[in-house]
């Protein structure tokens, strides 16, 4: 690793730990991993709870539809490299043989592009995504710093557990107000308010977070309605005339 690619990547890691949020982190990411490594394309995707990977952001001179197809089609160097918690590496020349459906979908902007490597982002014992990177050389390809993935991978994990955690204080926050509103309008306890809007929810089939926000947001939704009233006079809470204890209870 030369010290220009040092100073380089000590400069983005400074600026990456002020991101919190994800989306910013990966735009921030493929844009400086394409500029340092001389590439033509860099890709960032997201692996989900359910095993499966997902597009974040894409930055370079190649067409994004090229990198993006293979999470529809299931099949490419990213989904590869996930599926095997292994780096991958190919030439242009490859792509027919090993991902025969995704080259198809993608030779005309691929075939010219040199080389690919794609990287696990090991955080721990999971896989939290996978850093793509096409380059005009396949030597160019082989020889990139083993640091740089180690680097995106730790702090991909850091602004997305704050992200998690960012986001479940807020939704906190909105149920805690929703309930709030829900004990002052039918003159009910907490237990007694929350379990009204959790039969709502589910009633509804729809999130308590989401119904939540719909309350706060409108001051009322549907089977919810109505201005405040005095304790032991309740109104209605959904369409079949239950009064809010009946719906707690």
């Amino acid at each position: 690793m030369n010290d220009s690619f040092a100073e380089k990547l000590a400069s983005a890691v400074a600026h990456w730990s002020h991101h919190d949020d994800l989306a910013s982190f990966a735009h921030d990411c493929v844009r400086f991993c394409v500029d340092v490594s001389g590439g033509v394309l860099a890709g960032l995707s997201q692996a989900g709870r359910k095993g499966r990977l997902t597009p974040l952001r894409v930055a370079g001179r190649l067409d994004p539809t090229s990198w993006q197809e293979q999470f529809r089609l299931r099949e490419g160097p990213s989904m590869e490299a996930f599926e095997r918690e292994a780096t991958v590496s190919a030439s242009a020349i490859d792509l027919r043989d090993r991902w025969p459906r995704w080259s198809a979908a993608t030779w005309a902007d691929v075939r010219d592009a040199g080389a690919v490597r794609a990287f696990p982002l090991h955080h721990g014992t999971s896989i939290v995504g996978v850093l793509e990177l096409w380059t005009d050389r396949p030597e160019d390809a082989a020889h990139l710093p083993r640091t740089l993935p180690a680097h995106v991978a730790a702090h991909f994990a850091l602004v997305r557990r704050h992200e998690h955690l960012m986001r479940a204080l807020t939704t906190r926050t909105v149920v805690g107000q929703a309930q709030g509103i829900t004990m002052e309008r039918f003159g009910l306890r907490p237990e007694p308010a929350f379990a009204v809007l959790r039969r709502i929810s589910q009633h509804r089939n729809v999130k308590l977070a989401d119904l939540a926000d719909e309350l706060v947001t409108n001051g009322s939704v549907d089977g919810l309605s109505g201005p405040a009233q005095r304790p032991g006079d309740p109104r209605p809470v959904d369409g079949s005339s239950v009064s809010a204890p009946e719906a707690a209870g």
